[in-house]
């Protein structure tokens, strides 16, 4: 391969300072070979180089390039959205939304009422000491509270602790006075379930138990003919919506 040398045509290279007198037999004369002229300046270098733009600097191929204002855009959209969801949101809102009357308040009613009973023929007489109970038709007792409802036939006044667990299940408890009054303070008005049981009239041994009296009353009192015992008894479904009063004869 030819060799290329910055030095003048025909000039010779010279000897290096540490040869001896046998400079011409080792000299080596370069006179013969000549400089290509590759079309380059003497002592010229050329470096092709790529001089990268701004635009090349700021172009990143794994990510995406969108324009400022298309940002502005979208946030400006999300914005509306959620302005007209939220307009949305309250006008429905208000078209659904429950009436005052829809949730009113318990509204507390009194059931007053008085209890006779014949005997031999005789006049209604009043029927001093008979119970009296209210309890709310769609509560339905746990195992325990059946158990602690089973002694409220033997209740002598308000103060049985049975009579506490029928006033936390929204019923109430009362004992007929001298003349055969009572009265119940119901926490709300509804559906109840009304028993009363005499204390003064007794049934027939032989009379027949209506069944499904007695599976109600279970639900509630646990077994039910040992809570009526051989007293004579009124079981039935009362709609207290108001102040009522109520006349029983047994």
């Amino acid at each position: 391969m030819p060799l290329v040398s910055g030095r003048s045509e025909g000039e010779s290279v010279p000897n290096s300072p540490t040869d001896d007198g046998n400079a011409d037999d080792e000299a080596v004369s370069f006179a013969g070979l000549d400089s290509y002229d590759y079309g380059v300046a003497e002592s010229e270098w050329v470096v092709e180089t790529h001089v990268e733009s701004e635009r090349d600097r700021r172009f990143d191929p794994e990510k995406v390039a969108v324009p400022r204002r298309i940002l502005y855009y979208q946030g400006a959209l999300l914005a509306i959205t959620a302005a007209f969801a939220f307009v949305l949101g309250m006008v429905f809102g208000r078209s659904f939304a429950p009436s005052a009357a829809q949730v009113a308040m318990p509204t507390p009613c009194s059931i007053k009422g008085k209890i006779e009973f014949t005997r031999g023929g005789l006049n209604a007489m009043p029927d001093e000491g008979s119970i009296v109970i209210a309890v709310p038709r769609d509560y339905k007792p746990d195992q325990r509270e059946r158990w602690e409802l089973e002694q409220i036939g033997s209740a002598s006044d308000d103060r049985h602790p049975s009579v506490d667990v029928l006033r936390s299940m929204g019923g109430d408890f009362a004992i007929t006075d001298r003349q055969g009054r009572f009265q119940l303070e119901l926490p709300d008005q509804g559906r109840y379930y009304l028993l009363v049981l005499s204390a003064n009239s007794q049934r027939p041994g032989q009379e027949e138990l209506n069944r499904l009296h007695l599976a109600e009353m279970g639900a509630y009192f646990g077994p039910a003919q040992r809570l009526i015992g051989d007293r004579r008894f009124h079981w039935r479904t009362e709609n207290f919506n108001k102040d009522q009063e109520l006349s029983i004869l047994f």
